[in-house]
């Protein structure tokens, strides 16, 4: 069993500032307990076939951390798959390296710029706030797939009514590769509300 801080710390790090949001609607600001509903406690289904498997995944998922949050395109890239695909919270989709390369170099020349322009369409990003993160689960599914849930809670960009604390949940697809390496074959992201 992983230890709490071995537990994907680096999931929730990693892709706090992918959680897009819409255009701004004037709103009394309400925090994140009054707008969400209550996690539940962390959980693991199932087990890794080996614990080799196991240290695998926390490991890619960490160094994904760790590059996305020192804005590293490449260190990234690097957790995903060749064919991997990405989709933010509203149905943008991206596939394969190429299209995340793009994508994630648009992101982080936002990050570092400050720049809000793409609001409109879902892609504004502010400066880098404390943020809580956390783990809702962890699923292994047969020998070479694993399923993992998490969540940021920050005021990093708006929210959807223009201000206030966020939640975004983000699910994540791994898969063992013919090599043995696990990689992200396909991620979601989830901004949502009661």
């Amino acid at each position: 069993m992983l230890s709490s801080e071995t537990r994907f710390f680096g999931v929730s790090v990693a892709l706090v500032a992918l959680a897009n949001v819409n255009a701004p609607a004037v709103r009394a600001e309400v925090t994140v307990a009054e707008e969400y509903a209550p996690l539940p406690e962390y959980r693991v289904f199932g087990e890794p076939a080996t614990a080799s498997d196991a240290e695998a995944i926390a490991d890619v998922m960490r160094r994904f951390g760790q590059a996305w949050g020192s804005s590293d395109v490449d260190g990234a890239l690097a957790a995903y798959a060749e064919d991997a695909e990405w989709t933010n919270a509203f149905a943008d989709v991206r596939r394969g390296r190429q299209e995340l390369r793009d994508q994630f170099t648009r992101l982080f020349e936002r990050f570092e710029s400050g720049s809000n322009e793409g609001a409109e369409t879902g892609e504004e990003e502010a400066s880098q706030a404390p943020m809580k993160r956390g783990s809702v689960s962890l699923r292994y599914i047969g020998n070479d797939a694993a399923v993992i849930h998490s969540y940021t809670e920050s005021d990093w960009g708006m929210n959807r009514d223009g201000g206030g604390l966020r939640r975004v949940h983000l699910t994540f697809v791994l898969e063992k590769q013919q090599n043995g390496a696990w990689l992200i074959v396909h991620q979601m992201i989830m901004d949502a509300r009661r």
